[in-house]
């Protein structure tokens, strides 16, 4: 339900806060109270206005009281069957078929078509015609004129089918040109979803690129600064690429690079990160994580590489090398990335420890 806006009086406001549909009814309430003025409606004026009474009544329920699924799929069947049976009141009340209010007999057939629901407005458009049936057999013939009377009948009921069949006609227009709008909004998300994942993924492993790497550090390091939840980067370089390469061929060193992104992608959490930064080169990003469990984690990620590259031997001969930094208060992605760096390659030249070493030591090298 649409809600009233806070700033009061003028125009914009009654748009704001009244529905199409609800001031189209609240327009047919208006319109049988200015006929019920008139000096022809004085026989019928309490009753215009008891129509006039029960239409408003029913907007303020329907739009203001009632859930907005109160009738399920059938809600569209419901309101226009009760609008459509006020109209029926409305005919009973100034003379039958013969009644100068017919045209208002037809608004709620009319409403149906903008539901965009040929059901609903075949359902409206039965109740009309048996409505219309009714109140030919209700209100008795005028003495000395009953053909002519029957004659207006017979006019209502052609009038009412030729309406009846050119809004079942646009519902269903409307219903396909709706159906095939959303259908084709559906596709447009998903091509845009679909693209958006290719801008973010590696083509080669399907990890994240390098791109969705920067963004998610921006995230997480905000995050960090604002929750004091530290992560932790892994930067994991593959040894033996370029010896692979030369000896099996790119095809091999592909498979190589997307058995390094597995291996990784299957050691870590669901919602840590994996992303090739480049080459022979990928980072993992480990959330709500200490130093000691990073390590824990670099464990995993070579237990995993080993475990299938036992089960790729024309891959044999490579390893990989991993290089570990955790946050604290004040430090930006790229300290983090730089000391990362340092550490992988220490170690690449033995001049340094492995990420998977105790933690112990590295707080020992560092005092």
């Amino acid at each position: 339900m649409e809600r009233a806006p806070t700033r009061r009086g003028g125009l914009r406001v009654w748009r704001t806060w009244l529905r199409p549909a609800e001031t189209a009814t609240l327009g047919s309430a208006a319109f049988l109270v200015a006929t019920a003025l008139l000096p022809a409606a004085a026989g019928s004026r309490v009753a215009l206005l008891l129509a006039a009474l029960a239409v408003a009544s029913y907007s303020l329920v329907w739009y203001r009281v009632l859930p907005t699924r109160a009738f399920g799929e059938w809600s569209y069947e419901v309101a226009g069957a009760f609008i459509q049976l006020v109209g029926l009141f409305t005919i009973l009340v100034t003379g039958g078929v013969t009644s100068l209010w017919f045209p208002f007999y037809l608004l709620p057939l009319f409403a149906t078509v903008f539901s965009s629901r040929p059901r609903a407005t075949v359902f409206v458009s039965a109740v009309a015609v048996l409505g219309i049936v009714g109140a030919a057999l209700a209100v008795p013939l005028a003495a000395g004129d009953a053909a002519s009377t029957r004659d207006i009948a017979f006019l209502r009921l052609l009038e009412l089918a030729a309406v009846a069949s050119m809004a079942i006609l646009i519902s269903r227009a409307m219903h396909r040109s709706r159906t095939g709008l959303l259908r084709r909004e559906e596709e447009l998300r998903e091509a845009l979803a679909a693209t958006e994942r290719e801008a973010l993924t590696d083509p080669l492993t399907g990890v994240h690129n390098r791109r969705s790497l920067e963004q998610a550090l921006l995230r997480v390091t905000s995050r960090a600064e604002r929750d004091a939840h530290p992560y932790a980067l892994l930067v994991v370089d593959v040894d033996g690429l370029k010896a692979l390469n030369d000896r099996a061929g790119h095809v091999a060193g592909d498979s190589l690079l997307r058995l390094v992104a597995r291996a990784a992608t299957e050691a870590v959490r669901a919602y840590d990160l994996v992303a090739r930064f480049g080459g022979d080169e990928f980072v993992v990003v480990i959330h709500h994580t200490t130093d000691e469990s990073a390590h824990r984690t670099a464990e995993r990620i070579q237990q995993r590489f080993a475990e299938l590259l036992a089960e790729a031997p024309e891959l044999s001969g490579t390893t990989i090398s991993m290089g570990a930094a955790t946050w604290s208060p004040g430090r930006a992605a790229s300290d983090l990335m730089a000391e990362a760096d340092a550490e992988m390659y220490g170690g690449k030249r033995g001049q340094g420890r492995r990420p998977h070493d105790a933690p112990a030591g590295r707080e020992a090298r560092r005092a």
